[in-house]
């Protein structure tokens, strides 16, 4: 039986979710679809687009994401306490950017209220804790990427209707050990289904815009339209030199690593992941995709990698 998504999700409490979605019809509309004879592929780049913008506003961190023909998933972990250090002013200002059909009803143009407007949602009580509320939910941060994807993809096919699948699936992320097995997962998805050559290569991956974030900065480069929006991960990488976190105008919530070791490190396992696939492949059991046991296995099997594996389940 289908738990009830507020046993599971509690916005008030800081925690970490997988969460995934497929389109309608079983269609790849996000991708190649063969039935239809169409490349929908571009609509890949406005997710990641609006997973970006809601970063930047939301107190919700985006961790590790995939874009798929036919499905996304994306890792997020709610900041609670964040929101709750902010003023009133910064979370409508906030809300109006992140729901401006609701503040445009209460007179807020182009999502950016005048002062005298402001002073006057502020002093809507009930109304400054509904969007405290739903700035750190992440059921709130998905459901604004899914009708603003769903709103464009319609326009663009001159249709109405349902885009994805009514209801998102999640699961709760109880430890740091159970994000790496997901976060590898994740970004494995990618090449599992034969859309790249390889991990780091899967450019609707978060992998992939880490490690251009990277290069783009050895380079003396602009690299926030890389990695600017997500978490940093890895407490063993150089600081990116992004402007702090969690302020009105950056681009993510927190400036927090979490795994003890480095990008590299993560890249080098997810190649290991990703030969085995090949292996799997090659012998006529390549399918489904690799899949949550796979990875933790192949972590069990490595001596590098002892600090996070000693705790994962057998």
């Amino acid at each position: 039986m289908r738990k009830s998504r507020s046993t599971t999700m509690d916005p008030s409490v800081m925690g970490t979710y997988h969460i995934y979605c497929r389109t309608v019809r079983r269609a790849f509309l996000l991708g190649m679809d063969k039935y239809l004879n169409k490349d929908f592929s571009h609509r890949r780049t406005w997710v990641k687009e609006r997973v970006e913008f809601l970063a930047a506003y939301f107190a919700i961190d985006v961790l590790f994401f995939a874009f798929l023909s036919n499905h996304t998933h994306i890792i997020l972990r709610n900041l609670p306490a964040k929101v709750e250090g902010w003023s009133d002013e910064e979370v409508i200002r906030r809300g109006c950017r992140v729901f401006p059909y609701k503040f445009k009803r209460l007179g807020v143009k182009n999502s950016e209220p005048t002062e005298k407007r402001l002073k006057e949602l502020v002093r809507d009580r009930g109304l400054v804790n509904e969007m405290r509320k739903r700035l750190a939910d992440p059921s709130w941060f998905k459901r604004q990427l899914n009708q603003y994807i769903a709103t464009r993809a319609n326009k663009e096919d001159e249709c109405t209707g349902h885009f994805f699948q009514g209801r998102f699936e999640h699961e709760p992320i109880s430890s740091l050990f159970a994000l790496l097995i997901c976060a590898m997962y994740v970004d494995l998805n990618e090449f599992a289904a034969k859309m790249s050559e390889s991990p780091s290569v899967s450019t609707s991956s978060s992998i992939y815009h880490r490690l251009q974030g990277r290069a783009a900065r050895k380079k003396g480069k602009p690299a926030s339209g890389f990695d600017g929006f997500l978490a940093p991960i890895f407490k063993q990488d150089e600081p990116q030199g992004y402007q702090p976190a969690g302020q009105l105008g950056s681009r993510r919530m927190s400036d927090d690593g979490l795994f003890d070791m480095t990008l590299d490190d993560y890249v080098e396992c997810l190649e290991m992941l990703a030969k085995q696939v090949v292996e799997a492949r090659l012998i006529g059991k390549g399918k489904p995709p690799i899949n949550k046991d796979d990875v933790t296995k192949l972590l069990q099997q490595q001596e590098n990698f002892v600090a996070f594996t000693s705790d994962l389940p057998t």
